[in-house]
This record gives C-alpha cells, structure tokens and sequence, in this order.
C-alpha cells in the first residue's frame, strides 16, 4: 500500500479497514507493509524542502518498481493493488490501479512542470501493465475513457466517507458562517464562492465565511494570494476567515456548526467534503461540474459554476427556507448511508473477481 497523507491515503487506509471488517472467501488480502506501520513514518509529511521533495519521489520509484514486485513474490501474490495511479511494470501478477481523476491531463497548469511530466509519463507507462482501472465515480469512469482511452477495463467503484468525530459536539469556533474545505488551486472555483459571498453580505450582513485549506507550496499559492487580494478589494477582511490546515477535532467543530457547505469546483473526481458535511447534518451545496451531484445525490442543491449570482440565490434559499434546510438534510443523511465500507468493499470484490485467475 502507497504511503500518503493526501486523500489518496484516506481512499487506501479505508480499503484496509474494509478488508478486515467484510470477511470474504473469494481472496486473501495482504497490507504491506501495515496501514499503521505507514503512518508512524513522518519523514515525507509536512512542509518540505526540494531536497526532501526529490528524495521522496526516488523513493517512491524504487518502492512502487523494486520492493513491491519483490514483495508480491515472496508472498507469492496473483494481484497489486494500487490505489495512486501507478502500478508496478514489472511482474507476472495481475495490476489494478485506482483513478480518483483526470486532472493531471485536463489541468496541467495547475501542476510543476516537470514533475507532472515525470508523473503522467509514470502512470501511462504501467497502465499498459495493468489489467483493471477502478475509477472513484461514473464521471471518472468517462472521463477515462474518453481521455486516457485504456485498453484494459474501467469499473466504478465508489469510496465510503469518513465519519467525523462529534463527540460532545465542541464549542464553535465561529459564529453564523458558511463553510469551503480544499486546497487553494484554480479548478476550486472560490473566487466565485467569495463573489456570491459578498453579494449575499448585502441582505444578510452578519455572516462570515470560512475557507479551509492548504494555501500551496513550491510558489505555486498565487490563487491563494488572488483570493486574498479579491477579499481585501471587496472589504470582507473582517468575515473570511482563512485558517489554513486544522485538526481534524477542529474540521468536525467546523462541519457541525456551519449554516451550510459550499462546494464550486469546477471539477472533482469524487468530492470526500460532501459526505463529510451530510454526516455533519448541514446543508450542501455544489456545482453543476464534474461528480459532485453524483456524488452528492438528492441531498444537495446545484448552481451554475461560474455565476455567483446563481450560487447567491442558492446560499439565501437555504437561510431562508427552513423546510428546504430541514429536507436537504435528510436527504444527505440518507445519502451518505451509501457510501459505507462494507458496500465499498463489496463493490472492490465484485470489481476484482472479473480479473479472477
């Protein structure tokens, strides 16, 4: 299993979790090495310098095509599963890798140079290698196809959502606020969010909007810096608020007291923050881009993506219309009962035996 701290090691530690909770006769799965022995190895994680940067991309390469191929032969393996895009090109065993999305084709901008080519020129040499794709929702599926055009098959196989802890349910942090959770980079659409948001200000001028996130790195936070800028030109410093990365005791305090949760990106293979919010019991709403209504199901409301006056009509339907709160939270509940991890795991298992030797 890849060692990450980023969504995709959310999407792998839950594979793991699901593997040992629904007992199945139809494979014996092997950890290697152990989720947990993973994350006690913090040397890659954090803020790091271009030495370390380099260092961990060697070492990924020599884990992902040296270690894990010798591994599959001492335990004398029939599948690799790779839950980062990138498998192994060595080896007589069966490969299957998981798409969480396409972006590093469709937004190539938004990534260094050359580490995008080294990367996409990675996946597209083991995916000739590989003999199942599992994408993370039917959106990604098609665009798969219609981008990458595999020669081998595309399953769906949708994630389960993490549950956040609501314990004793927390003092809030702030006040009467509507809430954004994802990194600082431009398919996150959040110059409209903040526009909508100060339109919305006019009618209901206590509001504050919180915008949670990792600014960038390498130089590469310059909308970070933009939406900075835009906040001080429309007079907002004194109700956006900006806190960075925070807890995960302080995400859930975040979900719990928000009045709703907003989501414009402009494309999302999956969109793990919906569930998170549904779980929360608040209101979502999102695009009309990418998976996030495939996602979201009858639990969230859509605008168009680049209209903030659409999104502000939206934003205000739910502050003021207390059945439509009341039923988008039902709903979400309802919708984020689907995406547990026995139905997960199920789905892995179900998309593994079409593969079976």
């Amino acid at each position: 299993m890849n060692n990450s701290i980023s969504g995709i090691g959310t999407y792998t530690i839950n594979v793991c979790l699901g593997i040992r909770k629904v007992k199945t006769n139809d494979f014996q799965f092997i950890e290697f090495p152990k989720f947990e022995k993973s994350l006690e190895f913090n040397f890659f994680k954090g803020s790091i310098g271009w030495g370390k940067k380099i260092l961990s991309h060697l070492s990924y390469l020599i884990w992902k095509q040296i270690i894990l191929p010798i591994a599959a032969i001492y335990y004398k393996a029939d599948f690799i599963y790779s839950a980062d895009f990138v498998s192994p090109y060595f080896g007589k065993q069966k490969k299957i890798i998981v798409f969480h999305d396409t972006l590093f084709w469709e937004f190539p901008k938004n990534y260094n140079y050359f580490w995008r080519k080294y990367f996409v020129t990675l996946i597209e040499l083991t995916l000739k290698e590989s003999d199942l794709i599992l994408a993370t929702s039917n959106y990604t599926k098609t665009k798969i196809k219609e981008i990458i055009k595999p020669v081998c098959d595309v399953e769906t196989v949708y994630q389960c959502a993490k549950k956040l802890d609501k314990t004793g349910k927390f003092e809030p942090i702030y006040q009467n606020y509507l809430l954004h959770v994802g990194t600082f980079d431009n398919r996150k659409n959040i110059e409209t969010l903040v526009k909508a948001f100060y339109l919305i200000r006019k009618k209901f001028s206590d509001l504050k909007l919180v915008l949670v996130g990792f600014e960038g790195s390498s130089g590469a936070n310059i909308l970070y810096k933009k939406i900075k800028i835009l906040i001080s030109d429309l007079n907002l410093e004194q109700c956006v608020f900006l806190p960075g990365y925070v807890t995960n005791e302080e995400l859930s305090n975040l979900y719990y007291h928000a009045s709703c949760y907003i989501f414009p990106s402009l494309d999302e293979g999956f969109g793990i923050p919906i569930l998170e919010a549904q779980f929360s019991g608040i209101p979502v709403i999102v695009s009309n881009r990418g998976a996030l209504k495939e996602i979201g199901g009858e639990g969230v409301l859509t605008f168009e993506a680049l209209d903030p006056i659409d999104l502000q009509t939206k934003v205000e339907s739910i502050l003021t219309d207390n059945e439509l709160r009341l039923s988008l939270i039902d709903k979400g509940t309802e919708n984020f009962n689907r995406f547990n991890v026995e139905n997960f795991t199920l789905s892995l298992i179900k998309a593994l035996k079409k593969i079976q030797i």
